[in-house]
């Protein structure tokens, strides 16, 4: 493979000086460590996607308790005096 772009060679050769890698093994090295970074962040997006659909799928179910959501969790009305 020839490289044709001086920046690439000077990062090749750093990579190379510093790994004692061949250059086929530190490019294949650079481009698996990129495709896996590619596709953490396609799940990542489609992971947020989901999330938005499941929430978009609950706003519009309707209401089935209208009671205040203090009731429904349980609190108390708290007593109004002096030693509160």
């Amino acid at each position: 493979m020839e490289i044709q772009d001086s920046r690439v060679e000077k990062l090749l050769d750093e990579v190379i000086s510093q790994t004692g890698e061949t250059p086929s093994q530190a490019i294949a090295s650079a481009l698996e460590d990129r495709l896996e970074r590619v596709r953490k962040a396609k799940a990542a997006e489609s992971l947020y996607e989901d999330i938005l659909e499941i929430s978009r799928q609950c706003r519009e179910l309707p209401e089935s308790d209208s009671r205040p959501y203090s009731e429904i969790l349980g609190y108390e009305p708290q007593p109004q005096g002096r030693f509160t």
